[in-house]
Parts: structure tokens; C-alpha cells; sequence
């Protein structure tokens, strides 16, 4: 299995020449998305400089430039409750993918990894001992773990996905507790990637 180019975690994406992990892709796109931005907002006030030139304003139109979500009191998706000392510290998008595969495992028969899926989010969300680097990795491996789950059989990447769980695994095995919740989890989602 190839190795992610910039940190040696076993490599998901292929960038050009570049192979990368999970984590690294993501902060790779986060960082496309910022130039993006970037770029839009430039574009913009040289389009406004142009009509003050020209004397018409409102001449060309503009690009839209989304602006962050930024929430203040507890989120509720609808299976993961989200507390208010880690709103602001997460990637809300990653846990409300986790929150619709739940939907779907339990729409797909497999209620009890749904549930036992939600109770080890939970947990990992609220566990003090993570540090907000190893959290935010949890998350990122959750959120492909339990989108995998919801895909045709012939659709996922069971290669992958093993080597999520070993390290999901590696990280709980630090903090007792996730160590206790994840068991049940990964037991159910051994029975899906065999």
C-alpha cells in the first residue's frame, strides 16, 4: 500500500505524482478552497474598480462568496448530539455525513452499529483526554467508515477501510473508554468490510 507523501499515514488520494492520506488530503482541499476564496475576492473588487472606471455600477455581476458557518449553542443533527465546548472546534460537515450514514445503516437494517456508532461519536466528541488534532482525525475516519457503510458492497473500498480501522483502533486504545465504546462498533463494521 502506498504512503502518504507527507506524513507516511497509508495513502488514500492520488494528487498529480503525489499520493496522500486522509488527513493531508483534506487540509490539501481546505487549502484549494482558501485560494479559491482568495481569488473570488480579488475578482470581485477588480470588477468594482472597473464599474467606478466606467461610472455604471453594477455592470457585472459578482461571484458569490460563502461565508462560514459558525454556530454558538449545541448542535443537534438528527441522531449525534454535539455539546457547546466542541462546536467550534470541529468540522460540523465531517459529523453531519456521519449523521446521515447513521440514517442509512439503521434505514439498511443494522440498528444496533447505528446505535453504537452515535454513542462512540458522542464520546469522542466530549472526551477531554483527545487532543483537538487526534479528534479531528477520529471524525475524518468516521466519516468515511460509516459513508463507506451505506455504499453497494462492490462500491467500497474494504482495503481502505481496514486500514481506517486499525488506526481508529491505535488512537481509542489511549483513552480507556473509547477503548470500551469502540469494541461494539468495531465489531459491527468488521461484519460489513469482513
Amino acid at each position: 500500500m502506498a504512503k502518504c507523501s507527507q506524513c507516511e499515514k497509508p495513502a488514500i488520494y492520488k494528487v498529480g505524482e503525489n499520493y496522500l492520506c486522509l488527513d493531508c488530503n483534506l487540509k490539501f482541499e481546505q487549502a484549494q478552497q482558501l485560494q479559491y476564496l482568495r481569488n473570488v475576492s480579488t475578482l470581485n473588487f477588480l470588477l468594482g474598480q472597473m464599474e467606478s472606471i466606467t461610472g455604471i455600477p453594477g455592470t457585472f455581476p459578482r461571484f458569490a462568496v460563502p461565508k462560514a458557518v459558525i454556530s454558538q449553542g449545541p448542535m443537534n443533527f438528527s441522531n449525534i448530539r454535539v455539546d457547546n465546548s466542541v462546536v467550534g472546534s470541529i468540522n460540523t460537515g465531517q459529523v453531519k455525513q456521519i449523521d446521515v450514514a447513521m440514517d442509512n445503516i439503521k434505514n439498511g437494517g443494522n440498528e444496533e452499529l447505528a446505535n453504537s456508532l452515535k454513542t462512540f461519536t458522542e464520546e469522542v466528541l466530549a472526551e477531554k483526554q483527545l487532543t483537538a488534532q487526534l479528534r479531528d482525525e477520529l471524525i475524518e475516519h468516521l466519516s468515511f467508515i460509516s459513508s463507506q457503510c451505506v455504499l453497494p458492497k462492490e462500491a467500497r473500498k474494504p482495503t481502505i477501510a481496514k486500514s481506517v480501522l486499525e488506526r481508529i483502533g491505535e488512537i481509542v486504545a489511549t483513552v480507556k473508554l473509547l477503548a470500551q465504546i469502540w469494541a461494539p462498533v468495531l465489531a459491527g463494521l468488521q461484519r460489513i468490510f469482513g
